[in-house]
């Protein structure tokens, strides 16, 4: 049985899984985070800190 699994692995290589899927969740998601990393910083519980690189990266404040 584990031989012949592994024989099936090898058939079907992993790079054929399409990519399309994932990177449309990250795309979504990302959409959906900026509105409420935005809430959150309306609402004072994050600051936005502007790094030296000038990418803004929003952080928790203590």
């Amino acid at each position: 049985m584990a031989i012949q699994h592994s024989l099936h692995l090898r058939r079907h290589p992993r790079r054929r899984i399409p990519t399309e899927q994932p990177i449309k969740i990250i795309q979504t998601a990302i959409i959906w985070a900026i509105p409420a990393i935005g809430n959150l910083a309306a609402d004072g519980l994050i600051c936005l800190q502007r790094q030296p690189n000038g990418l803004v990266r929003p952080a928790f404040k203590n």
